[in-house]
């Protein structure tokens, strides 16, 4: 699979194969902006300012060096049958796949439809896992 290119103008690839397409001194989060109070409008049930400290602050590690384990990826959703999203001939940077254990990080969506990611952010380069806005997935096999 580390062949696969998922998207092209990567930002940085890290010493342990980490993928960023966005950096955390990117994210912007305003302390004082009264928006990080409401939620997210992701159905994570999140405010907008938690969802952008926490992706702030996974992108910071992940520059760092480090890499989500098991328990770090516990309540990610799993997807199978994953590819790369296309818009009119044009790819746009995130994954389509069959979500299972959806309904625990993203309600209205059920296993058996097909979710799209938001932008993807980071991905590791054995493609076992994405990160976008909304948190981590654990990518299962890929289309074929």
């Amino acid at each position: 699979m580390s062949d696969i290119d998922l998207f092209e103008h990567r930002l940085r690839t890290t010493a342990r194969g980490v993928h960023l397409f966005m950096l955390a001194d990117e994210v912007r989060v305003d302390p004082t902006d009264r928006r990080g109070q409401s939620l997210s409008g992701n159905g994570n049930l999140r405010t907008l300012g938690g969802e952008m400290r926490e992706l702030r602050d996974d992108l910071r590690r992940l520059e760092d060096g480090w890499l989500p384990d098991e328990d770090d990826l516990a309540g990610a959703p799993r997807l199978d049958n994953w590819g790369i999203a296309f818009r009119d001939g044009e790819r746009l940077w995130r994954i389509l796949g069959d979500p299972h254990d959806a309904a625990r990080d993203l309600p209205g969506v059920e296993d058996g439809q097909t979710l799209c990611t938001m932008q993807v952010l980071a991905v590791d380069d054995r493609f076992s896992w994405a990160r976008d806005r909304r948190g981590f997935y654990i990518l299962g096999e890929p289309q074929t």
